[in-house]
């Protein structure tokens, strides 16, 4: 599983390429459960550890949804052919 996320993070910005749909639920799988720890870090923290680590929380929503979209179009590729 930590291999299929390195290849996740590799082919970020491929869109060329082809992907299963087990792949994309393994990979958003990861990525909730990252945001989920960073999102729990900053409720269950010190008071001033929140404002912090919302900040991590928001910057890797963003972060993590280009790579999202490049894995959407290679599922879609999979699929249509």
């Amino acid at each position: 599983m930590l291999a299929l996320y390195r290849r996740y993070w590799k082919d970020s910005f491929n869109v060329s390429g082809k992907d299963s749909l087990k792949n994309l639920a393994l990979v958003l799988l990861c990525n909730l459960l990252l945001l989920g720890a960073v999102f729990l870090l900053a409720l269950l923290g010190a008071p001033s550890w929140e404002e912090p680590l919302m900040s991590v929380f928001s910057f890797l929503r963003v972060f993590l949804f280009l790579p999202m979209i490049a894995m959407l179009v290679r599922v879609w590729r999979y699929y249509q052919d």
